[in-house]
């Protein structure tokens, strides 16, 4: 809004001996202004102002349009005010422009207002109420909690909620445990069976059935099969007996390997079939099966042998080949260490030994150096052995001085299956 100065002359009377009159000083006798102007002082300076009603525009003074409000019209709740000589619509007091109406000012009208438990006061159209709080609503004049079901929350992973006292609980899903932490849920082995051949394992977020070592699923993903060729059967092995041939077979069973038949083809095509009518077994799951045949010698040469055995109710067959071993077979050794071995002018052979391992020997045969069978000496309820103990084995053979093998079969007991072990050693007068 301009302002106009108004600038009353005070002049400065000056009296000459009382005889002139008083002359008056304004400092605009000499300044001339445009029309609709007049002259004013400015810290003693004369300058032109425009008279009032007026405004300067370039170097003239034109006359203000609607320089008033008298005629000016404004909206409910609002007045004119003079804005740089314009007049302009502002609201009255205790009103605000809102959306270009005067809306009267909203006073805290909640500040007094008292509201029930779970509720809070609100001001619609200038006025107060109560609403309820959320998670709460309205029932009978009362706010009641809202209740929470299983579509308001989210459960962790492997989980699912079901409603539980009208609460909703997250429950871990089948296999699956409350962490440590009671935040999550982890796979758990507790409950879960897995195939032969196969075990469970936990992992950080999942988990399951995974092969043994030597074993990998087969192609239709619901078994472990051996990587070795020769599963179940292990071990297995033909040499030289005293009569022909001698096979011998073990197999890892767990417990599902049932054997059957064993049947043994020579490289000539002459087959001899054994037939197990009271499956051999130990419930270590570890299973072994003989089979001596009646030839007159070891035929040199390839031998086939087919393995009928029973998984569950399955009748299954396994063939496999071997090349007799022309010499007596050892087995394992390392089962027994001989001290010394003499003749005894009263009690024949005595053979000092001393067992590495807990178990014991059945029966055990005796052959010279080259291979001939001696003699076969079987115990019904097995000599015990302890590992580290000295044992004395006496045989009324009348045997000279010389190398021989003596070959054990035994149990033993830390490793819960069948041994078939070999020691070389000599006889001194």
């Amino acid at each position: 809004m301009k302002i106009f100065l108004f600038v009353l002359l005070l002049g400065v009377m000056f009296a000459c001996d009382g005889k002139d009159e008083p002359i008056v000083q304004t400092g605009c006798e000499s300044m001339s202004c445009t029309i609709n102007a007049h002259c004013i002082l400015v810290d003693s300076a004369p300058s032109c102002v425009c008279n009032n009603g007026y405004h300067a525009e370039e170097l003239l003074c034109v006359e203000d349009q609607n320089s008033d409000c008298s005629n000016y019209s404004c909206e409910s709740n609002s007045h004119c005010e003079l804005n740089d000589n314009t007049p302009t619509c502002v609201c009255d007091n205790g009103y605000h422009l809102e959306n270009s109406v005067c809306v009267i000012d909203v006073v805290n009208l909640c500040e007094s207002y008292s509201c029930q438990t779970n509720a809070h006061c609100v001001v619609t159209n200038n006025e107060a109420s109560c609403v309820c709080n959320s998670g709460y609503h309205l029932e009978n004049s009362n706010c009641i909690k809202d209740m929470i079901t299983c579509d308001d929350i989210n459960c962790p992973s492997h989980s699912s909620c079901e409603m539980e006292n009208q609460k909703p609980i997250c429950f871990c899903d089948d296999d699956y445990v409350v962490n440590s932490a009671g935040t999550g849920c982890v796979f758990s082995c507790d409950s879960i069976t897995c195939p032969a051949n196969s075990h469970c394992e936990a992992t950080a977020d999942d988990g399951g059935c995974f092969c043994d070592t030597g074993f990998e699923v087969n192609s239709s993903g619901d078994a472990c099969v051996s990587t070795d060729p020769d599963y179940p059967f292990i071990n297995f092995h033909i040499w030289r007996a005293t009569n022909g041939y001698q096979a011998w077979a073990g197999w890892s069973n767990k417990g599902e390997y049932y054997l059957r038949e064993m049947t043994v083809t020579t490289p000539a095509g002459r087959s001899t079939r054994t037939t197990y009518y009271s499956q051999p077994h130990f419930e270590s799951g570890y299973d072994e099966a003989w089979l001596l045949s009646d030839e007159p010698e070891l035929e040199e040469g390839e031998y086939t042998v087919t393995f009928q055995y029973q998984v569950g109710s399955s009748i299954l067959e396994k063939t496999l080949t071997r090349v007799a071993e022309n010499q007596i077979y050892l087995g394992e050794t390392g089962y027994f260490t001989i001290t010394n071995s003499v003749i005894d002018p009263f009690d024949g052979l005595k053979i000092y030994l001393t067992p590495n391992f807990n178990g014991t020997y059945q029966r055990y045969n005796l052959y010279t150096a080259t291979g001939a069978w001696i003699k076969q000496t079987s115990y019904t309820n097995g000599v015990s052995c302890s590992s580290g103990s000295s044992n004395i084995l006496t045989t009324d053979e009348n045997l000279s001085a010389g190398d021989y093998i003596i070959v054990f079969e035994g149990t033993d007991y830390s490793r819960q299956y069948s041994y078939y072990s070999g020691v070389l050693f000599t006889v001194t007068e």
